[in-house]
């Protein structure tokens, strides 16, 4: 039996070298991919916000989100009856959208948004689910440019009622409304946007209660966010407490009365939803503490306004302490 000389033991403690450096060089770059290809071309870019409505004006509320190679909006609101409004554009390639409240300014364009070709979901609350359909309605009874009927229900049809309080996955992201208080089914809106290997928190607020409403709950306290798009209309208005919310219209309420006793009339001008509801109430409840003549007739001269109130009767659940006594089962 021959024994390998020097020169071949050297020769084959070096070939052992080699493939062991060339597994490590291997188990290296493999490492090295495994970290970089997240932070490059696997990763979802970060989430951009376009202000397409209700930025350094009012009304025509839109708020384009694009996020991991998907576009949604968080409201498509009208102007007003003179201006209309601007779509978003590319409508047939928006995934959904999320309707804050049924105000006209946040949800008058969504008919106009499915006939330029949106085919997703319209997430909002419960009750503006049952409310943004009696708006738009109003709106075309009144518009010179009337929607067809097909699409309009196509675009109610669209509307997708979620409860507040529970989270919701779509497209690579996951959001929750909460109450803002505003009005009968306002929310504001929580979302998780994927952002390479983070999670973004974008908090839209949408349209806030003043704090003191009479029929509509509290709004929730949101703890933390990433970024905030806050609406700002009457940002530099200090308002009563939910405490003294009632006392807050005693003024209010003994001109009426006033008024009244005198042998006059009060005529009273108020948006449709939301105001309207507010007033019926405080004049009722005035009426028992007899700030009001309790004999004074009430009249709500808006077919809208009483169908809207019909939907508050028949919510009782989403409403305050006091509106459940107000609005009896």
């Amino acid at each position: 039996m021959r024994h390998p000389t020097g020169l071949a033991r050297t020769l084959k403690a070096k070939r052992r070298y080699v493939w062991l450096l060339a597994i490590l060089l291997i188990a290296a770059v493999g490492i090295l991919l495994l970290v970089e290809l997240p932070k490059k071309g696997g990763a979802a870019p970060a989430p951009k916000l376009v202000f397409w409505g209700a930025a350094r004006r009012v009304g025509g509320s839109c708020l384009i989100v694009e996020n991991a190679g998907e576009r949604f909006i968080i409201d498509c609101g009208a102007l007003g009856e003179t201006e209309g409004g601007t779509l978003p554009p590319h409508p047939d390639s928006l995934s959904f959208a999320i309707l804050t409240h049924a105000h006209i300014d946040h949800c008058g364009l969504l008919a106009e948004l499915v006939r330029a070709g949106f085919r997703g979901r319209i997430y909002c609350s419960e009750p503006t689910a049952r409310l943004a359909p009696i708006m738009l309605a109003m709106e075309r009874g009144i518009s010179r440019d009337k929607m067809p009927r097909e699409i309009f229900d196509r675009s109610l049809a669209a509307l997708t009622p979620v409860p507040f309080g529970r989270t919701f996955s779509e497209k690579h992201m996951k959001f929750r409304l909460r109450r803002a208080e505003h009005l009968l089914g306002a929310a504001s809106v929580e979302m998780w946007l994927p952002s390479g290997r983070d999670t973004v928190k974008l908090v839209v607020s949408g349209d806030l209660g003043g704090g003191n409403a009479v029929l509509i709950p509290p709004r929730d306290t949101l703890e933390s966010a990433d970024y905030v798009v806050i609406e700002s209309t009457y940002g530099g208005v200090v308002r009563g407490s939910r405490g003294d919310s009632l006392e807050t219209y005693e003024a209010f309420a003994n001109a009426i009365g006033a008024a009244l006793r005198r042998g006059g009339d009060v005529l009273v001008a108020a948006f449709t939803l939301g105001r309207t509801q507010e007033i019926i109430a405080v004049i009722d409840r005035f009426q028992r503490m007899g700030g009001i003549p309790a004999d004074a007739d009430v009249f709500v001269d808006s077919p809208t306004a009483q169908k809207i109130t019909d939907v508050y009767r028949g919510m009782r659940g989403e409403l305050s302490d006091w509106a459940r006594s107000f609005y009896p089962g």
